[in-house]
């Protein structure tokens, strides 16, 4: 999630003058090794892009499930901010990658990052605490109830 939250600094970074072209490709050289350490060490799953792509929101009312319905949840969901930030790196993350969807290295492509924005919010207003941590471990899932599983996986 902090990586995530990170990532939109990064075209700021980008348009600041002052800064020179060796320092922001250092910082984003860093951002980089950090983001591979965390993944590692946090024992990250594998990602499932078939449980991405066939996610049906819990809320699907009134426009709940579209990016304005979304962070309107999010503006009223009692946490510290987490969740908000989170979903604003997803909806930018499908803004800053859109020219890149004909890619075949994009495994994420159009809406399956409104399916993630959905993902972020109905997990973390669903049962147990509000961040699962180090989720590649079984310790992780331990105050969580277990949901089913797409049968087609």
């Amino acid at each position: 999630m902090h990586c995530a939250n990170c990532s939109i600094f990064f075209p700021t970074f980008n348009s600041l003058p002052w800064l020179s072209t060796a320092n922001k490709v250092r910082l984003l050289e860093w951002k980089g090794r950090l983001d591979l350490a965390m993944y590692a060490s946090r024992r990250s799953p594998p990602l499932l892009l078939e449980e991405i792509a066939t996610y049906v929101p819990t809320k699907l009312e009134a426009g709940d499930a579209e990016w304005k319905g979304l962070f309107q949840r999010l503006f009223e969901f009692d946490d510290d901010g987490h969740a908000a930030k989170l979903a604003r790196a997803v909806a930018y993350g499908e803004v800053a990658s859109k020219q890149y969807e004909s890619e075949d290295w994009a495994k994420i492509k159009g809406f399956m990052w409104l399916k993630i924005g959905n993902m972020v919010l109905d997990s973390v207003e669903d049962t147990g605490e509000h961040w699962a941590r180090s989720v590649g471990f079984d310790e992780a899932w331990e105050n969580y109830e277990d949901r089913p599983r797409q049968t087609h996986l």
